[in-house]
């Protein structure tokens, strides 16, 4: 049971960059089947014992030993409302639970790449990057996290754009970097 909860809020996470803006995708669509496997694949390593709060609680008792520990972000699902410190994943899942039905669920989630000592995760994190041959208890996860970074990132160049524009630059080249030969 808890298996066909993680792999329902899974599928979810893995249309992010539709739940930003698109309408929810059908889970029927036999385009997105393989993603099944893909699932069932991360969550591998729990099919026997499931996944208990303990191993959850044991993670976060271990975030000051985890590098990158502090981007780790325990969110709760109930009722399709989001609860846990406030941020981007808190925002992404809230966009998520407005578009789709989602079961109530208990998770982990790293707000940065990779926990270089993966090893010592005692439970599941979901995670956007995994190093190949790393532990199986980082749950990979594509998702577009950047789209509302690269939002505002291109609306302020824009502005930039508008308030320098092109032909009002001075023509010189400016060198930034080493003048000998990439020696140090």
């Amino acid at each position: 049971m808890a298996g066909n909860l993680i792999k329902s809020f899974l599928f979810f996470l893995c249309f992010l960059s539709s739940a930003i803006h698109a309408q929810p995708l059908s889970l029927e669509d036999p385009r997105w089947f393989w993603m099944d496997a893909q699932i069932e694949k991360e969550f591998k390593e729990f099919e026997n014992t499931g996944i208990t709060l303990e191993m959850l609680n044991s993670v976060m008792e271990k975030v000051p030993e985890i590098i990158f520990g502090p981007n780790l972000v325990r969110l709760k699902i109930i009722n399709g409302k989001v609860y846990g410190q406030g941020g981007f994943a808190k925002h992404l899942l809230s966009r998520i639970c407005e578009i789709y039905s989602v079961p109530d669920v208990d998770l982990i989630i790293l707000e940065q790449d990779i926990i270089w000592n993966h090893s010592i995760l005692t439970g599941p994190v979901l995670a956007t990057c995994k190093i190949l041959g790393t532990t199986e208890k980082m749950i990979h996860f594509p998702v577009q996290i950047w789209l509302e970074w690269e939002r505002d990132f291109i609306s302020n160049v824009e502005k930039a754009c508008e308030a320098s524009p092109w032909e009002s630059k001075v023509e010189k080249i400016f060198w930034r970097g080493i003048q000998y030969g990439w020696k140090l």
